[in-house]
């Protein structure tokens, strides 16, 4: 009976040595893991100094499309952030970042970053890019035809990034000119919704030059339609009955480039 007892504590001490030393080389087995995974990121590219970088390259090619704009403030260019699970190994050679053309009102940009030394990568960091300027706006109501009046219109600032062209920064250029459509208060006031006022009206009769290098005719036409300065319209010469595209060129006067 006593051997039985002394071979079975000696079982019992010898299993729990084995789980002892399993137990140690787990312990050690994840040191390991947690010390090749620091050692790996200390070889891999550092993600945000890269963002930073692209940052700064953005800045440097875009700011001069907007002379108007103040960095920081009325012109922001943010580089997006990069997944923290990117694994780059750190550039030994000549990085390089390019963008396809750059424009002006161009809000979502691409740049294409390279690595061209031993450790060769190419990734491509998204930039956006928001501009914030004082627009042309209706202060209230204007109706149809009517001739807008420096009363008529303020400023107010606006994110313009994702704006269409043809709005306007400086009142001034809509004073005086008149509305296509009703325009609403606080709307956005563009160019293709303002015409020069009409100078020339339907069935008036006007003043129709014609010129070449050689010959001036000047003659009486009666205008088919409105026009203001610049536009094409409809005459008709009185003398031949002959109906021509003629451009107004004043109240009451149209010329046309061939007779």
């Amino acid at each position: 009976m006593r051997r039985f007892f002394l071979k079975s504590n000696k079982a019992v001490k010898s299993a729990g040595l084995r789980v002892v030393n399993r137990c140690l080389l787990v312990v050690v087995g994840i040191g390991v893991i947690f010390i090749s995974r620091a050692f790996a990121q200390q070889n891999l590219m550092d993600i945000n100094q890269l963002r930073t970088e692209v940052q700064n390259f953005a800045k440097s090619e875009l700011t001069p499309l907007y002379p108007h704009l103040v960095v920081g403030d009325t012109l922001r260019i943010e580089a997006g952030n990069l997944d923290p699970r990117l694994q780059l190994r750190p550039c030994d050679g000549k990085l390089t970042m390019t963008m396809n053309t750059p424009t002006a009102n161009a809000s979502n940009i691409s740049v294409k970053t390279r690595c061209t030394g031993t450790a060769r990568w190419t990734i491509y960091v998204p930039v956006q890019v928001e501009t914030f300027e004082e627009v042309v706006i209706a202060a209230g109501a204007i109706g149809r035809g009517a001739q807008i009046t420096a009363g008529d219109v303020v400023t107010q600032r606006m994110n313009t990034s994702h704006l269409s062209g043809g709005y306007l920064r400086d009142p001034a250029r809509v004073v005086g000119l008149e509305a296509r459509r009703m325009l609403r208060p606080g709307e956005i006031i563009k160019l293709n919704q303002v015409k020069a006022p009409d100078v020339v009206k339907k069935g008036q009769t006007v003043v129709l030059e014609a010129r070449s290098s050689a010959l001036r005719v000047v003659t009486e036409a009666t205008a088919l339609t409105n026009g203001g300065v610049g536009e094409q319209i409809k005459v008709r010469n009185n003398r031949s009955q002959r109906i021509v595209d003629a451009q107004v060129t004043g109240p009451g006067t149209v010329r046309v480039a061939h007779w």
